[in-house]
């Protein structure tokens, strides 16, 4: 069995590789710039959002925020990351973001609009995408703290909208959830179902699911964490084997 770690692997599946200790290393969530070999995280320790250079001394992590941060998501440049704050008990979250180094952090959500996470950038930088509710069920919370829409704002926080809200279910989005097709892409849980991959439009439309894995009868896996690769056209999801609950990164091709 593989322990827990800090672990880079190529895209093909080979070259698995850990470069960090579990307790002190290890990154959540983990994001991959799109123009170098730098990775943000959120950092165990103390719940800040990290920086690692691939290409310098990964072991001397830079923290980028002190406050309770996770979900960072790059700008396509490379140049900015969006991220998500929550209070000390998590009951409240908002959309912040920061220059790549950590400087200039612009709050773009505020409590009037509710608990909003997940932040993506779209492919050309301008907008982004995020989820407003609760993401996840908290023991003895109410049925629709389980229930959340997605939201799109331009990159200044201007022009914020609902593009999707089901309302029967709950909807998580990755730190590349935007496609340069304006696709965006999520996880769509229902209850008492087996998490399905959705993609919808950027305005909204032509919602559709493109994994089911109940499609067939009783799922013998379930995916989650799905994200863009750089061509928008293969997706990245975990994977979990229910016979032996067993972990696994899989991919697989979709275009409309």
């Amino acid at each position: 069995m593989m322990k827990g770690g800090f672990y880079l692997i190529n895209s093909d599946g080979t070259g698995l590789t850990k470069i960090g200790q579990w307790e002190r290393d290890h990154l959540f969530n983990p994001s991959w710039s799109p123009v170098d070999n730098r990775i943000v995280g959120h950092g165990q320790e103390n719940n800040g959002l990290f920086l690692v250079d691939l290409d310098g001394d990964w072991t001397k992590r830079v923290q980028l925020t002190a406050q309770k941060a996770e979900h960072a998501s790059w700008s396509p440049d490379g140049n900015k990351i969006a991220y998500n704050v929550y209070n000390e008990d998590k009951s409240f979250s908002s959309i912040w973001v920061m220059n790549a180094d950590g400087s200039v952090k612009t709050q773009l959500t505020t409590d009037g609009d509710g608990f909003c996470t997940g932040p993506s950038f779209s492919y050309d930088g301008s907008k982004i995408v995020y989820l407003k509710g609760f993401t996840t069920t908290m023991p003895g919370a109410k049925p629709e703290k389980a229930q959340n829409e997605i939201w799109v704002m331009n990159s200044d926080g201007s022009n914020k909208h609902v593009i999707y809200a089901p309302g029967d279910g709950m909807q998580l989005i990755r730190e590349r959830a935007w496609n340069k097709d304006d696709k965006i892409i999520f996880v769509r849980h229902l209850p008492r179902k087996a998490p399905q991959i959705w993609v919808i439009n950027s305005d909204g439309t032509n919602p559709q699911c493109i994994l089911d894995p109940e499609e067939e009868g009783i799922p013998t896996a379930i995916y989650d964490d799905a994200v863009w690769d750089n061509s928008g056209t293969k997706v990245a999801v975990t994977k979990v084997i229910l016979s032996d609950e067993s972990w696994q990164i899989a991919t697989f091709s979709w275009e409309e």
